[in-house]
């Protein structure tokens, strides 16, 4: 299980590129982060489960085809993520609320149950709120939110920040009333500067892919990693000293 609030590092579902999944892969687990999220690519499954033997990163494995995730269950995956559908957009391609319910109950049919979906973004709200709502019934235990590439940014700094992610808090506000009692992960467009945001929302994880993906070096990367988890642990200490108050 994971440990709430936990940091979710998504390599990306498109991302068939070894050298810099691992690359990935090494920044995450020096930071210890909880989970990384990669492709359904057997080889980089393969090489990614090595790096990640005698440490507690749990591994997601993303796709949009349901025997793919089964294969990667197979292979050793901690959870099978179906989601991540931000490259399908600018095709004109869009996953439907049925087709996904269709792939998580032949999922389940399949007894695998560690699963991780995604509401997809385009959806209205009140769409998002049913199949969020589905979703946790059929005992989904992870449903995560999208919003990043859908939100467009005018400014640069801080308020740009809180542009790309103002969709993303908005459905994990959305998904958090419709299912309060779910773990709802936020992902899309977050950084450090919104991930406290995120967090008050209502989020019991945080997944943050391009932030991190896009930059050219580790070094960069574990600085980026180590940004957001101060900032996923100055609202826990905020929360703990609440608690005690």
């Amino acid at each position: 299980m994971l440990n709430k609030p936990f940091l979710k590092i998504i390599a990306g579902i498109e991302n068939r590129d070894a050298k810099n999944v691992l690359s990935i892969i090494d920044a995450a687990v020096f930071c210890k982060v909880s989970a990384i999220d990669i492709c359904d690519d057997e080889q980089i499954i393969k090489l990614t489960k090595n790096l990640l033997v005698n440490t507690e990163t749990k591994l997601f494995v993303s796709s949009l085809n349901a025997i793919n995730l089964i294969k990667a269950s197979q292979l050793g995956a901690d959870y099978l993520e179906l989601g991540n559908y931000d490259h399908l957009y600018p095709q004109g391609l869009v996953m439907t609320s049925k087709q996904i319910l269709e792939d998580v109950n032949y999922l389940l049919k399949h007894d695998l149950y560690n699963l991780s979906v995604t509401v997809p973004g385009y959806l209205s709200p009140n769409e998002q709120a049913d199949l969020a709502q589905e979703l946790y019934e059929l005992g989904v235990p992870i449903i995560q939110t999208e919003g990043g590439s859908i939100s467009k940014a005018s400014y640069t700094g801080a308020i740009g920040q809180i542009e790309k992610a103002k969709i993303t808090l908005a459905n994990t506000i959305e998904l958090k009333m419709a299912c309060p009692n779910a773990c709802i992960m936020a992902a899309g467009g977050l950084s450090s500067i919104t991930v406290p945001l995120a967090l008050s929302a209502g989020a019991s994880g945080i997944g943050v892919g391009k932030a991190i993906s896009n930059l050219s070096s580790q070094i960069e990367m574990v600085a980026a990693i180590r940004s957001i988890q101060l900032a996923i642990n100055s609202v826990s200490i905020i929360n703990s000293d609440k608690l005690a108050a």
